[in-house]
């Protein structure tokens, strides 16, 4: 991973964290939208998989938080992994980062049936508009796609019935050329 990846997701981390410990879903959305970002310019899953877990964790404090109980534990839940994750990323262990993230979501998906239900349509939702945001900044569907793990015809289904593409004029072209040449040293 590369050291500016790291040190933008180890701050993602930390922000996550703060607005869970607030309750605040807005903050988890601005989370993920800054994550973007950076997943656009390197296309790394790292990156990718952050935005879409702080863009569900949104979601699901939007709207699980008249819970109780249930709520606040699968809060302290979450809290304790994503503390463990920057922990582990913190110390350049990479591998126990990229389980701890999976491990995660995949706990968090077994809650509850509810949890496991409306978790893995916020994944499916917030991978396809999250790859519609990196799709604006100009990386190809297929590429986005690829990386995100969904078909290119979810994402261009999405694409046709959001007006997000045609407000935005993503990253110009001469800017595309100029960074794809110095990435090939051309």
């Amino acid at each position: 991973m590369e050291e500016v990846v790291k040190n933008s997701i180890l701050s993602m981390l930390d922000l996550m964290i703060k607005a869970l410990i607030r309750d605040d879903p807005g903050e988890l959305s601005v989370v993920s939208n800054n994550t973007i970002h950076s997943a656009s310019i390197y296309q790394d899953e790292d990156s990718i998989s952050i935005a879409v877990i702080a863009y569900a964790l949104s979601k699901t404090c939007q709207h699980c938080s008249g819970l109780g109980t249930k709520y606040r534990t699968l809060t302290a839940f979450i809290l304790r992994h994503l503390q463990q994750a920057k922990d582990r990323l913190k110390k350049d262990d990479y591998q126990a980062y990229r389980n701890n993230i999976k491990h995660l979501i995949k706990t968090v998906s077994k809650t509850d049936k509810h949890y496991k239900l409306y978790i893995g349509k916020v994944m499916e939702g917030a991978k396809i508009k999250k790859g519609s945001v990196m799709y604006a900044h100009g990386i190809s569907i297929g590429r986005v796609a690829e990386v995100l793990g969904i078909s290119q015809w979810e994402l261009m289904n999405y694409l046709g019935k959001t007006t997000l593409i045609e407000g935005a004029e993503g990253v110009p072209v001469k800017q595309r050329i100029a960074f794809t040449r110095r990435i090939f040293n051309l």
